[in-house]
């Protein structure tokens, strides 16, 4: 089905056939579709890469309340590899967190959206480039899609029918296994550094999705 206008729209590898460092670059997005490939880290094999399954959501842009989570689905133009402020349009109590994606690719680097933190009202995040070929990581801008809720929930297309769960957790280079709160037939699942706490270029590979479990890591 289309959309009226291109769609917020977050995707993210769902498995590991292939050990390499790999992260998914899309842009193009329109009412009827978008453009998807994946990117490995510059110093590993020339772009080539194992087939691995790719997750995607598309979001009509807006914010809503839905089983008890708030939400908001969004898009943010003009980030490069400085951290920027991007303003949510909208509080949501208890403060936002953000799942956000690089929608665009003006940089051909590997790049991907890191967090630093959010408020009620807004999130920092800057376009992360990966360093294993050399140290150099400018990046051109990008525009950044996102997806804000107050925490973890389901939320509910109608009565009886639960499409999306929302959830945070501490992680690091150790696989950690989600449990979660629903069972999914083939579920899609969508994952995002939002902290800078550490310094070297990080992001989440998922894995061994199930429709109750999961497996993630840094």
């Amino acid at each position: 089905a289309e959309f009226d206008t291109a769609p917020v729209i977050l995707s993210q590898v769902q498995s590991a056939n292939g050990a390499d460092f790999v992260t998914t670059r899309q842009r193009s997005a329109d009412a009827e579709g978008f453009q998807l490939t994946m990117q490995e880290e510059e110093a590993g094999n020339a772009g080539s890469h194992f087939v691995e399954t790719l997750g995607w959501v598309a979001l009509e842009a807006g914010s809503g309340t839905s089983g008890g989570v708030s939400w908001l689905a969004g898009s943010a133009t003009g980030v490069t590899d400085a951290t920027a402020t991007v303003p949510l349009g909208a509080s949501i109590a208890g403060g936002a967190r953000v799942i956000a994606g690089v929608a665009s690719y003006a940089g051909i680097d590997p790049a991907w959206a890191r967090g630093a933190g959010s408020t009620i009202n807004s999130f920092d995040v800057s376009v992360e480039e990966d360093a294993s070929q050399d140290p150099e990581t400018d990046h051109f801008a990008e525009r950044i899609d996102y997806f804000a809720f107050d925490g973890p929930g389901i939320l509910s297309a109608a009565p009886m029918q639960d499409i999306l769960e929302t959830g945070t957790l501490a992680l690091n280079s150790d696989p950690v296994t989600v449990a979660l709160q629903r069972s999914y037939d083939d579920p899609v699942v969508i994952a995002h550094v939002a902290t800078g706490n550490g310094f070297q270029p990080v992001n989440v590979r998922v894995s061994e999705v199930s429709g109750s479990s999961l497996v993630m890591q840094l």
